[in-house]
């Protein structure tokens, strides 16, 4: 019987044998897949990525790869950028929203003489919470970054030199490992002029993360951020639902009040333990211990924009 040539091998025209690298990866049935990778990356730069990597984690690699791929064909400009500071935005609300239930049942804790409101969670997590500065080359006959790798001459004409000075050579690399040269320049001329700041900051970002993180790149740091919303909702929800009751039992307690100043000693014991029963059960071990977790693997996350 024979083999049918891979996704791969059929967009490069070439025959597919057994030790393809890619058929794996790549199966004859995914053609859009293999056309999204190669266009945004690039074949060799793919193999590259793999080779560096055990092969245990090559099929996460490059299923990330797969998902990044995708979602710069669909947002050309931001690409996962984008995605992470829209959940950076929901995690922040969601945060907020927190803080002033939680700030609510205080006041009914103290008029009770309760203990302290449950504590606002710190899962919220930040990541290049101000879009990155790249200074724009001017005035200087100084070859940029790009320029100085590839160790030619500087043009004024140079269309990476804006994104690129010369003090920012590791952001080149990066992109320039990732994505390619040639990659990056057909990216630019697909976007107006006002766009490609913003997309030259999204591809360096992207580059930086797959350089921090080899293996997940930025599907890691999204799936992080989509655990941290989940658990963040789920507080909200039980502080939500502790906040109804005791804004029931205050209720009882102000009706109670009104009909006689006087209660009697059960009834108040009643009301006492009630209202005890309704307080929200600390913080598991497991979930402390899950937060701890995601804070230490995101806390250097800034440094990827610096």
């Amino acid at each position: 019987m024979m083999r049918q040539a891979c996704a791969a091998c059929k967009y490069q025209r070439r025959e597919c044998t057994a030790d393809c690298r890619l058929a794996p990866y790549f199966p004859h049935d995914q053609p859009q897949h293999f056309k999204n990778v190669h266009r945004l990356f690039g074949v060799m730069n793919i193999l590259k990525i793999l080779a560096q990597l055990h092969p245990s984690q090559k099929r996460k690699a490059i299923r990330s790869i797969k998902y990044e791929a995708k979602i710069r064909n669909r947002y050309p400009i931001h690409g996962c950028l984008g995605i992470i500071r829209t959940l950076q935005a929901h995690i922040h609300q969601s945060q907020q929203q927190l803080d002033e239930v939680n700030a609510q049942l205080s006041i009914y804790r103290e008029q009770h003489h309760q203990i302290s409101p449950l504590p606002s969670s710190q899962c919220s997590m930040t990541y290049g919470g101000k879009p990155q500065k790249m200074t724009v080359k001017g005035g200087s006959s100084q070859a940029c970054a790009a320029c100085k790798y590839q160790r030619r001459k500087c043009n004024t004409d140079c269309p990476l030199a804006p994104y690129f000075p010369a003090d920012q050579r590791k952001q080149f690399e990066n992109a320039h490992r990732l994505f390619g040269v040639s990659n990056i320049i057909k990216i630019l001329k697909q976007l107006d002029t006002s766009q490609k700041m913003d997309a030259m900051q999204s591809i360096v970002c992207q580059a930086n993360i797959r350089e921090k993180y080899p293996v997940h790149g930025c599907l890691g740091i999204i799936c992080g951020l989509q655990v941290v919303i989940h658990r963040t909702q789920q507080e909200l929800d039980a502080v939500n639902a502790q906040l109804a009751i005791c804004r029931e039992q205050h209720h009882q307690i102000s009706l109670s009040s009104s009909s006689s100043p006087f209660l009697p000693i059960a009834a108040c014991a009643r009301i006492g333990e009630q209202f005890s029963y309704s307080l929200p059960k600390p913080l598991s071990k497991s979930t402390i211990q899950c937060r701890r977790c995601h804070r230490s693997f995101y806390r250097d996350t800034p440094s990827f924009l610096e």
